[in-house]
């Protein structure tokens, strides 16, 4: 855990001094978006649970078991 948390580190610290580099226009329309973007990750992840086949968005998951993969061998 202390190796995960210090490779976090630069990432964190990047994202701390960011805001120096970013417009104050475009930082208030990334928050603008965040609702947006939130409902849309919400709808996605709701079509891909459902199963129903869409490619790329919700692929359907095959169910087919072999038949003689769960049966036990008792000799």
């Amino acid at each position: 855990m202390i190796l995960f948390g210090l490779g976090t580190v630069p990432a964190m610290a990047f994202i701390g001094y960011s805001k120096r580099f970013i417009n104050l226009n475009f930082r208030k329309n990334i928050q603008k978006s965040i609702p947006y973007l939130t409902v849309f990750m919400g709808i996605i992840f709701i079509l891909r649970g459902m199963n129903i086949g869409i490619p790329y968005i919700s692929p359907k998951i095959s169910t087919d078991v072999p038949s003689d993969c769960c049966k036990i061998k008792c000799h």
